[in-house]
């Protein structure tokens, strides 16, 4: 799973998987890092039997806990060189989306693991044990897209603006030539015209 994140991480950041740590410190940090996420869920399912505050008050312990280790998976995984406030965004997202799968799912998947297992036996339980864990993927997936984005916003904006004055330098004085083909000019030709129209 570590090298599935890694792979990710280095294709999304266009940049190339190495690494200068040794895969055992990788893997204790990665290690550490899922058992102390198991230790948060496990927390925030304790505390949400206590009441509608409590059950509130352990979501945001626990989005802001997972955030906290998103933030550091982050940092490991292979990256361009950034601020740790740049891998804020996807973190945060990453863990708004993974505590409401673990929040939803702990309603939704219960119910269809137990009728999974009642019609399909042990296929059934696999299959919906893999449909949460890929829904899981897509949310680190889309946090480490995020922080791309958010890190390249800059060079972005520059390259549409810098378009845009090109465009209008290119267009100058000159009129823009209008469009003499394609599907919506080709229906306006063979469309006969009707009086009054």
């Amino acid at each position: 799973m570590l090298s599935a994140f890694r792979h990710i991480s280095g294709v999304v950041w266009g940049v190339e998987v190495k690494s200068d740590r040794s895969i055992v410190d990788l893997l204790a940090r990665f290690m550490g890092a899922i058992v102390l996420f198991v230790v948060v869920s496990t927390l925030r399912q304790a505390i949400t039997t206590s009441g509608p505050i409590a059950s509130f008050a352990g979501i945001a312990a626990t989005i802001l806990a997972n955030t906290l280790l998103f933030l550091g998976l982050s940092w490991l995984l292979p990256r361009r060189p950034t601020t740790l406030i740049d891998l804020l965004p996807g973190a945060a997202l990453t863990s708004v989306v993974l505590t409401l799968l673990n929040v939803g799912g702990s309603w939704y998947f219960t119910s269809k693991l137990e009728r999974a297992a009642e019609l399909s036996g042990v296929i059934g339980i696999v299959v919906v044990i893999l449909s949460y864990l890929f829904v899981a993927g897509q949310g680190v997936v889309l946090g480490t897209v995020t922080n791309t984005v958010w890190t390249d916003r800059d060079d972005v904006l520059d390259a549409a603006a810098e378009r845009r004055r090109q465009s209008a330098a290119d267009r100058g004085g000159r009129r823009v030539r209008q469009r003499t083909s394609g599907p919506a000019v080709s229906w306006a030709k063979r469309r006969p015209m009707r009086a009054g129209s």
